[in-house]
């Protein structure tokens, strides 16, 4: 493996993506990737109207959509796993899906009465393309895509919830410079939500910007490094045309590493941490990649 291949080990492909190299960012013409992630996502929400928060799930998985107590003072341990296949259409597109499902546990302080609530279900069905613009060259390459929620499992509240189809769509750009042995990219996206309706209720969950500067280094031909800033940008959720959050923008800091065990076999691990004045979280990301 060359310097260029390493330094390139976990470059994204997309909001949160992972890939091998610049080569294989896309799955090859007729190729297959399947890649297991499992997530840990510890939350202390502040607020009493805060219901859920999207996260960006790894490995170009799109969002799921963290269903919350909507208490103050609430500490949540919420535990995603997501299944993610790619599949190479042609050298310069590709089509994948991503299934994920949950399990959480909430405990709640109320004026120092602690109560727990414990809930495991279903989480999403995600389908989406993914296109190289150009290649890198004398200038960065260009990557774009689109992704849509086939099937998401919506918690209007603590006890309603209920499947929506086709009620969110993500749409991406990335970027990328290498530089021996370095390589500088930067992420773009944009989550467009559409109201969902159930047991009486409307939830109208915000659009969503985020814009991600990441710097890539090869520690050896099989070990990468990568530091990285997260900005989003968020408007106002409503449910019944009352709002549960506030808008506005929110920055993460983020920190990976990436070892290739084997040919084909790759593990990536990331940390994030970000502190609002609504909510603090910390996560920890496992990924395994395998090509066959």
């Amino acid at each position: 493996m060359d310097s260029k291949r390493s330094c390139v080990l976990v470059l994204v492909s997309s909001l949160g993506a992972k890939s091998i190299s610049i080569d294989e960012m896309l799955a090859q013409d007729k190729q297959l990737k399947l890649i297991s992630t499992f997530s840990y996502i510890n939350i202390h929400n502040k607020s009493y109207t805060l219901n859920a928060l999207p996260y960006a799930l790894p490995n170009n998985m799109g969002f799921v959509n963290i269903p919350l107590l909507g208490y103050q003072n609430t500490n949540e341990d919420y535990l995603n796993l997501s299944l993610y296949a790619r599949y190479g259409i042609s050298s310069r597109l590709e089509v994948f899906s991503t299934l994920s499902g949950f399990y959480q546990h909430s405990k709640l302080d109320t004026n120092g009465t602690f109560s727990t609530h414990n809930r495991m279900d279903f989480s999403s069905l995600n389908l989406g393309t993914l296109f190289l613009a150009k290649k890198e060259g004398k200038y960065p390459a260009l990557m774009l895509g689109v992704s849509a929620d086939a099937m998401d499992k919506t918690y209007f509240t603590r006890t309603f919830k209920s499947l929506q189809y086709f009620k969110s769509y993500s749409f991406f750009a990335t970027s990328y410079y290498t530089s021996d042995p370095i390589v500088f990219l930067l992420q773009a996206g944009f989550r467009l939500n559409t109201p969902k309706r159930a047991f009486g209720y409307i939830l109208d969950n915000g659009e969503i910007f985020t814009l991600s500067p990441t710097i890539y280094f090869a520690v050896n031909p099989y070990v990468s490094l990568h530091f990285g800033v997260r900005y989003q940008y968020q408007s106002k959720d409503f449910l019944n045309k009352t709002a549960l959050n506030m808008q506005g923008s929110t920055v993460s800091y983020t920190f990976g590493v990436a070892y290739e065990l084997k040919h084909r076999l790759i593990v990536f691990g990331d940390v994030e941490k970000l502190d609002t004045s609504l909510y603090t979280s910390n996560t920890i990301s496992l990924s395994i990649s395998y090509r066959i």
